[in-house]
Order: structure tokens, then sequence, then C-alpha cells
């Protein structure tokens, strides 16, 4: 995308994405940089979790959302009464992040 490596900065030493906000905004500021210089990528499913522990942090960072799994809806008969197992494999993900966001909200993350 033309963005040079210098300005990627990747965290890869967390747990899970609660740690990985508290140590990004500690990278982020030790180098020098405000929150506002910054993006967070993250796929589609995951940017609402993601985001609000951002927030939680005391990070205001913005976003952008890769991997999205929604496309336009077709009304074929094929689509509508034939079944299709990557569909579970996308629930199974849905799921997985509905329970990471009670998970989270529990623990206090967000």
């Amino acid at each position: 995308m033309g963005v040079p490596a210098s300005d990627i900065m990747t965290e890869g030493a967390t747990r899970n994405t609660y740690e990985s906000a508290i140590a990004v905004k500690k990278l982020v500021e030790s180098e020098g940089y405000h929150d506002t210089d910054c993006l967070l990528i993250t796929s589609a499913f995951h940017m609402r979790r993601a985001l609000a522990c951002y927030r939680k942090a005391g990070f205001q960072i913005d976003n952008f959302t890769t991997d999205f799994y929604s496309h336009p809806t077709e009304y074929t008969f094929d689509v509508l009464f034939i079944p299709n197992a990557g569909a579970l494999e996308i629930w199974q993900k849905l799921i997985r992040e509905w329970m990471g966001i009670v998970a989270y909200k529990i623990a206090g993350y967000i």
C-alpha cells in the first residue's frame, strides 16, 4: 500500500487485545507519537472489541477494518435452500467474538 516499513509499528509480546492496547500505548508514547498519529488495523469481526480495549486504555485511536465477510445478499434457490459449510465457519467466528466481548466486559477490559 506504499507505507514505508519504518512507519509501521507492530506488537506481538502480549497475550490478548487489552494487554496489547496498554503495550501499544506505552510504545507509541515512548517514541514521541500521539494517538492521533496512529491507525488501528484489524479484522472487521474483531474491531469492536479491539477499539473498546484501546479506548479503555485511554487511547483515542482511529481505526481501519479489514477482512470483511459480508457481501450483497443473493436470493437465488441455491443460496436460500442448499446448506453452505462455509457459513458454519463464519458463525463460529461471530460467536467467538461475541463471547470475547462478554468475557472482556466481565474482566473489566472494556
